[in-house]
């Protein structure tokens, strides 16, 4: 093996170090299968390299390394369309990389269905280095990481123009005397749609976050403000209860003397009632558990729903509001929704517990078995499913803040979550 082929070994070792880096800024580290992603590395890497050694053409490395992009983002647990914006964005960074070191090398007269015996080791160094230093200024784009579903429409707009500017460059180096004019303006071209698609993500992203933000906030205050009315309502009623104990009092003695037992148990049956119309679920003193908890709880049990909650949480909790929100709110509605497709039986159980700086919490619901799932990721059937389908992934971004883990677990009957928080 000469001196190339042994630079061209270890050049994609630091390869694949560069496209997992870049792969870091579309998916953030909880959405990636670290076995899966092991196994599809080590599969890239000898693809690559078994075809750059053996089967040297530029037009099937470029379909090789495109075609293995996509193989990487499936140890990823995300939509198909986000995947294929990520590879297609990697292979345009690779590229527009070699792309500059072609130009300052001078490299014209070039053919991809030409086998290439040998090249410039330098390039291929200078080349992962130039593209490890664009991926560290695509990094600044702070919303690229967001969990937002990708619009079909972007999809639609970017795979075009990102295959037809490859091909334009391409038909370019295939020039005889290329004028550095000529390099200069197909670098600037490629550089710009590189960072146009980036700025154009990032756009969409950052405006995904703050309208989930947006709505967040709007459900916070119908929490609080629902929790509240809830404590006045059992405040009035408890008052009333008390300035008429003494009258109830006096009829219930009055029925006993008459030893009219039976209606004396029935008028005894209705007081006790009353004293249970308004029930709280949740009574931690922890507002922010308290609101969400009996907000959705008592909404599921004005459903029909069999309620059984067992909630013991200390008063004061490290754990955001936000994340109390999105937690116990996404579980309790997909457990509503799925309760809803149920015609009878109809139950919602939920246990939580706090232990030295653990929470446990397991929510189990009816359920009809039928599961709609894209991969890994379950998807709801409610209108605008790109704002209900994330409600599990969101929950698994607000545990992997507490290094917490989350299990799901079903079967033609019940469906059972169980999230374990260390705070």
């Amino acid at each position: 093996m000469d001196v190339y082929h042994l630079v061209f070994l270890l050049t994609n070792v630091f390869d694949s170090f560069v496209i997992m880096k870049f792969m870091q800024i579309f998916f953030p580290p909880e959405t990636v299968n670290s076995k899966t992603s092991a196994v599809v590395y080590t599969i890239r890497y000898f693809v690559v390299c078994f075809f750059g050694i053996f089967v040297p053409y530029p037009a099937v490395s470029l379909i090789v390394s495109l075609a293995s992009l996509l193989l990487i983002t499936l140890s990823y647990n995300a939509k198909m369309s986000r995947k294929i914006i990520a590879a297609i964005s990697a292979y345009i960074t690779m590229f527009t990389s070699e792309l500059i070191v072609a130009a300052v090398i001078g490299i014209s007269d070039f053919s991809p269905l030409v086998k290439t015996e040998s090249g410039n080791s330098f390039c291929m160094i200078l080349s992962e280095l130039i593209a490890l230093v664009m991926i560290t200024i695509f990094r600044n784009f702070k919303h690229t990481g967001n969990d937002m579903p990708v619009s079909w429409t972007f999809f639609f707009a970017a795979l075009p123009v990102s295959v037809i500017t490859v091909c334009l460059e391409i038909q370019i180096f295939m020039q005889k005397d290329i004028s550095d004019i000529t390099y200069a303006l197909s670098m600037i071209c490629v550089l710009m749609l590189n960072f146009i698609i980036f700025y154009m993500y990032d756009s969409i992203s950052k405006s995904f976050k703050e309208k989930m933000q947006s709505e967040l906030a709007k459900r916070e205050t119908a929490y609080y403000h629902h929790q509240a009315e809830l404590i006045c309502r059992n405040s009035e009623d408890l008052k009333h209860f008390r300035h008429d104990m003494k009258n109830r009092l006096i009829a219930l003695q009055q029925l006993m003397i008459q030893q009219k037992n039976e209606e004396a148990m029935q008028y005894l049956s209705n007081v006790t009632e009353k004293l249970t119309t308004i029930k709280l679920f949740s009574e931690t003193g922890n507002l922010a558990a308290d609101s969400i908890l009996n907000y959705k709880l008592t909404h599921a049990a004005e459903a029909d729903i069999q309620i059984k909650a067992e909630i013991l949480l200390p008063k004061d909790i490290s754990i955001e509001q936000d994340d109390m929100f999105i937690i116990f709110g996404n579980l309790l509605d997909n457990a509503i929704e799925s309760c809803e497709k149920v015609m009878d039986n109809k139950f919602i159980h939920l246990t939580t517990r706090y232990e030295q700086g653990t929470i446990f919490i397991l929510l189990k619901n009816s359920c009809n078995g039928k599961i709609n799932k894209n991969g890994e990721q379950f998807i709801s059937d409610k209108p605008n499913p790109q704002m209900h389908g994330i409600g599990l992934q969101s929950i698994r971004t607000a545990v992997s803040k507490y290094n917490g883990e989350m299990k799901i677990q079903y079967n033609n009957t019940v469906f059972e979550t169980s999230i374990l928080l260390f705070v």
